[in-house]
């Protein structure tokens, strides 16, 4: 007889496939990033700023997490948990977040500037181009959203 899989498996994954396009260059200012899952769902989120992004040097990307299991569920949530000076509990949500993401990242397919392989590491999350990091913490809250 066989029964439910009651355990998660250390090697599932959640895959996270998306495009970055850079704003067209305007010397002098740091350039914006579009992150989203393909090139129209970009155009649909950005509709005022069709005209603005080149898709022309939009590079595809890849992010691999692990799925998390009960004592990951466990760590991440109590790592976020303020308690304040008249016993109030409070949940820091951008902790929950960070610490999600930086506990079940396994690779990802980003190089420097140089084309040299970026290592997934704690360090480099946190370098991440805040357009990037938030559309990574986005979808892997909505890949794990049924699990907690």
């Amino acid at each position: 007889m066989s029964g439910i899989n009651v355990m998660i498996d250390k090697d599932s994954e959640i895959n996270i496939n998306f495009i970055i396009a850079p704003s067209i260059q305007n010397e002098g200012k740091e350039t914006k990033l579009y992150v989203g899952e393909n090139e129209e769902k970009i155009k649909e989120d950005n509709p005022e700023d069709i005209d603005k992004i080149n898709f022309e040097v939009a590079e595809k990307h890849f992010v691999v997490f692990r799925y998390p299991s009960y004592a990951d569920a466990n760590n991440i949530m109590s790592s976020a948990i303020k308690t304040g000076i008249d016993g109030e509990i409070n949940l820091d949500l951008a902790k929950i977040r960070n610490k999600k993401m930086s506990m079940l990242l396994k690779s990802w397919s980003f190089k420097d500037v140089e084309g040299k392989e970026v290592l997934p590491t704690m360090e480099n999350l946190d370098k991440l181009h805040p357009a990037i990091g938030l559309y990574l913490g986005s979808a892997l809250d909505d890949a794990t959203a049924d699990m907690y």
